[in-house]
């Protein structure tokens, strides 16, 4: 990797997606090595709402929700306004055989490009206004939760104080909420700044489409636990409801253009996170993912 950068990129640039397969990597150090090889510069996990453990300098787990939870297409981060670039993914412990536990992927721009076709004013409407992501968070990780990280760990903080300047560094807005009816306490509800709901794969070597770079399926699906209903959970830049009949086309278009391919032990899948979207089907039986994040624009 570290001799055949270019060609790597080429590849990458052409294909969206690699998966490389029977490179002997066996553990989290071991992956922490090829991404370190890669060259690629690493990013840290702020502002993501998944609860995850943090292995080696460059290495997490992949989203540790209950394995019954199905976690709907999205682009990483798109919900930060600087989300990682490309997205590396190792299978540590790979799922029995029809245990499902793929990470199906999916080109985004193909589905920017039909859902044109099927809801052009709903895509003006969020290609113009952007969307804005609204979660309660608690104050600890919950993981019987898809987005149970709590604030702390969101904005590696210790106090609210220091969670409300992160917020303002986001442009988020937010609102400490009281004890809850089941009685929990150190609730946060936070409202991002308006994000792009639709960009262009734009630059020198980019395929110059536009892709539905949001994460508004996994929000309006996705995002429910005992304190977010999923519906709620993103609006227009404007503030208003999204159009659930164009969601669900999102959703059944979604469906179609999957490509899954089930994990062998030590596999690596890096990704294009500008270009592709990735989901997590549910599992039975033991699975550990893990992943890296990268924020390299000029790869």
């Amino acid at each position: 990797l570290t001799k055949n950068k270019e060609q790597l990129d080429t590849l990458l640039r052409r294909h969206q997606a690699i998966l490389f397969r029977g490179f002997g990597a066996v553990s989290p150090l071991d992956f922490n090595d090829i991404v370190i090889a890669s060259g690629y510069r690493g990013m840290e996990y702020i502002g993501g709402a998944a609860v995850r453990t943090q292995l080696a300098e460059r290495v997490f787990t992949a989203n540790e929700s209950p394995p019954s939870e199905l976690i709907p297409f999205h682009h990483e981060m798109a919900q930060t306004p600087h989300p990682p670039t490309h997205v590396l993914f190792f299978c540590e412990v790979a799922p029995s055989e029809g245990c499902g536990g793929e990470t199906p992927i999916l080109p985004s721009s193909e589905i920017c490009r039909i859902m044109f076709e099927k809801h052009e004013g709903f895509m003006h409407k969020i290609e113009s206004t952007g969307v804005r992501y609204i979660r309660i968070m608690p104050e600890f990780d919950d993981p019987s939760s898809a987005i149970g990280r709590g604030w702390r760990s969101t904005f590696n903080c210790d106090t609210k104080e220091a969670a409300e300047v992160a917020l303002k560094s986001l442009g988020s807005d937010f609102e400490w909420l009281p004890p809850s009816e089941s009685g929990e306490t150190g609730l946060l509800k936070t409202v991002t700044a308006v994000m792009p709901a639709i960009r262009v794969d734009a630059g020198e070597n980019r395929s110059n489409r536009k892709t539905f770079f949001n994460s508004l399926v996994a929000a309006y699906t996705g995002w429910n636990d005992s304190r977010n209903v999923g519906s709620l959970a993103v609006v227009s830049g404007d503030n208003e409801l999204l159009d659930p009949v164009a969601v669900q086309t999102a959703v059944n278009t979604m469906s179609e253009l999957v490509v899954s391919i089930p994990w062998q032990r030590g596999d690596i899948m890096l990704l294009d996170n500008r270009t592709v979207m990735h989901s997590r089907r549910p599992f039975t039986g033991s699975r550990r993912i893990l992943a890296s994040l990268v924020r390299d624009p000029e790869r």
